[in-house]
């Protein structure tokens, strides 16, 4: 019981880290210079707070490996997600995002993870396809441009959710360090390559960039690292416990409600494509928990 317990505090940090990166966003822009700054502080706060309650950095050839690749994906995945909320929809970013963390960690479950596969679980991804097919409407803020944005988004997240549950599953066996020392391993080499970015970019650009205010930045970063580490964490924890195909598609359900309601705080409408990938989402998370 405590693990799903915990999938709902997944979902509400979810929604919490959500308003931090909009806020961020709209004040510093979409720039690369600005989204790696954010990755960097938002990643380092986190890492002093997993340090000071006592967690030791650790490594392992495969959990360094599975990081690095990680790493990447996330660093692309928030570089698209800083791009189509600037010129995007929130609420839909956070559907497409979330259904990537949905669907294809579904299929992995199904058929890498050896997860069980009931008439639930088939209906639910029947409808999050159908949730993905009304995500996909041209009205409102859909431009070809954020389209592609959001089918990016898709992809990277779900590669993302799918690493996390091939380190704690581990098939192979092979040497792995803990959820807390892992999570605190990525969010380390984030910050680190994000800074190195930020300084490349500096670098190349000069006088021509503009210069961050700093104290805003920091604050903002602040609060999307503390809720995006420790959801991040939660979720590692309970992949120990429960399957990827069961386990996503709660997360799922739960994040695309929230996203509309912090959608509603920035002033945003909900559009009739938007409710309606909602309810099937929803949908789907009922079948797929009975």
């Amino acid at each position: 019981m405590i693990d799903y317990l915990l999938l709902g505090v997944v979902c509400l940090l979810t929604g919490l880290r959500l308003i931090f990166n909009k806020l961020y966003a709209d004040q510093y822009g979409a720039g690369l210079r600005s989204v790696y700054w954010f990755t960097a502080l938002s990643c380092t706060v986190f890492v002093l707070c997993m340090l000071l309650v006592g967690t030791r950095p650790k490594a392992t050839p495969f959990s360094l490996g599975v990081a690095a690749v990680f790493v990447v994906i996330n660093l692309l995945c928030t570089y698209y997600g800083f791009a189509v909320i600037h010129v995007g929809n929130l609420s839909r970013y956070m559907l497409f995002l979330s259904l990537g963390g949905m669907v294809l960690p579904f299929l992995y479950g199904i058929f890498f993870n050896g997860d069980h596969l009931s008439v639930g679980r088939v209906l639910c991804l029947l409808l999050i396809s159908a949730a993905l097919l009304f995500g996909m409407d041209r009205s409102g803020q859909g431009s070809a441009k954020a389209r592609f944005y959001y089918i990016m988004i898709f992809l990277l997240n779900g590669a993302a959710c799918i690493l996390l549950s091939l380190h704690q599953t581990n098939p192979a066996h092979l040497p792995a360090v803990g959820t807390a020392e892992f999570t605190v391993l990525y969010m380390t080499m984030l910050a680190g390559v994000g800074f190195l970015l930020v300084l490349a970019l500096r670098l190349r650009e000069g006088s021509a960039t503009t210069p961050i205010r700093h104290g805003p930045d920091l604050l903002l970063s602040a609060g999307y690292g503390l809720f995006f580490g420790l959801g991040n964490y939660l979720t590692t924890l309970c992949l120990l416990h429960v399957e990827p195909s069961f386990q996503f598609p709660i997360v799922t359900g739960g994040s695309v409600v929230l996203s509309g309601l912090c959608g509603r705080l920035f002033g945003e409408k909900l559009g009739r494509a938007f409710l309606w990938s909602s309810v099937l989402v929803v949908l789907g998370t009922v079948a797929v928990l009975f």
